[in-house]
């Protein structure tokens, strides 16, 4: 398994903020992937070590690879990542590609997610933004409240809560 960069674990919080379920360093094929959202959706954040020109060229490798397995990659740098308004726009995305795997509308309403409720992450973003420019002014941080992490069964099974979903017993 990889490390996790700040910037990982920025796009990790605003998934789970957003309520879409992931995955963490998934296996595709020789590759190991950051997410995997969705049947077949690759999210990859880009940090500085993508900048060289040798690996730009084995990226675009390894993303051809990956595509070529019927997987979609979608990108983001760990610069864009602490852009709120980049992030949202990054997050749209993410659900507009797992959104175009269920092809038929019994499908649909499947989806791990609502697709237009970004609010709970505009809210999130807002917070941290907030945060940061009480820390800047000189206010101090404040206490950091430490969250498990969910289990992709633990995440699942409270989304099916939230959406008021029975068990399948």
């Amino acid at each position: 398994m990889g490390t996790e960069s700040k910037a990982e674990l920025v796009v990790a919080e605003a998934l789970r903020v957003a309520g879409i379920p992931f995955r963490r360093h998934q296996q595709v094929g020789r590759y190991e992937v950051d997410f995997m959202v969705g049947r077949k959706v690759v999210l990859e954040v880009d940090g500085y070590s993508h900048l060289p020109r040798n690996r730009r060229e084995y990226d675009r490798e390894r993303q051809r690879f990956i595509e070529d397995l019927g997987y979609t990659v979608l990108r983001i740098t760990n610069q864009e990542a602490y852009d709120a308004s980049r992030l949202r726009r990054f997050l749209s995305e993410v659900r507009e590609a797992v959104a175009s795997e269920y092809q038929s509308e019994n499908e649909l309403k499947d989806l791990p997610f609502q697709r237009d409720d970004l609010q709970a992450l505009k809210d999130h973003l807002e917070a941290t933004e907030r945060r940061r420019q009480a820390d800047q002014a000189g206010a101090g941080p404040q206490p950091k409240r430490r969250r498990r992490l969910l289990t992709p069964e633990e995440m699942m099974r409270e989304w099916l809560d939230k959406h008021g979903v029975p068990d399948k017993k």
